[in-house]
């Protein structure tokens, strides 16, 4: 196939990380995608040693791999910006904004913590769609958006906020993955509507 498969890696300790990237290159991979969400459970951690363990886990894969590599993070950060020029300068030539933590509730009724496997909604696009227009003009590397993107118009959104690319995956189980046509078309519709060649006619323009 002609289509680049990005294979997407989440480990536990720093130490597996690189292995897995070289396994996973080996086996045929031509990008990376590093999933990375550091639990804070422990008081005694700084705040900086916990952004240094994510700089060190960019470094270390990209040591033992040679293939383009992108890191997935969250939100919580105190200074987003301070970390994700680190992680551009470690060496990652994307960053997806942002990641969608698992989201536990409980069921009152038997008194018992349940793992809902919740979608995510078009709601939900408001907060990486603002930090993807932040880090596009001032981050150096690639930014994709990521969380709420259901239709054409939320990929165009991102698009016009800076976005380099887009990820979608609730949509998908909604609607199946032929809907991935759907949303091209649209976008390609509103592309001629618009009198756009190419996305990046437009790409940052908002």
């Amino acid at each position: 196939t002609n289509v680049p498969v990005i294979a997407s890696i989440n480990c536990v300790s720093a130490h597996e990380w690189p292995r897995y990237a070289k396994e996973l290159v080996e086996a045929g991979a031509d990008g990376l995608e590093l999933n990375v969400f550091i639990v804070p459970k422990d008081e005694r951690i700084l705040s900086a040693e916990i952004e240094d363990l994510y700089v060190k886990i960019v470094e270390e894969v990209r040591k033992n791999v040679n293939v383009p590599i992108s890191i997935k993070i969250g939100p919580f950060f105190s200074n987003a910006f301070n970390i994700t020029q680190r992680l551009c300068q470690a060496g990652v030539s994307g960053m997806v904004v942002f990641n969608r933590f698992y989201r536990p509730d409980i069921d009152i009724d038997t008194e018992e913590i349940t793992r809902p496997n919740y979608l995510s909604c078009p709601q939900e696009m408001g907060q990486p769609l603002r930090w993807v227009s932040l880090f596009s003009t001032r981050v150096k590397c690639d930014i994709a958006g990521n969380t709420g993107i259901h239709d054409g118009s939320g990929m165009i959104k991102m698009l016009l906020a800076g976005a380099a690319a887009v990820q979608v995956c609730s949509t998908l189980y909604v609607n199946g993955l032929g809907y991935i046509d759907t949303m091209v078309n649209d976008l390609q519709k509103w592309m001629t509507w618009k009198g756009y060649e190419k996305i990046d006619d437009f790409k940052g323009k908002l």
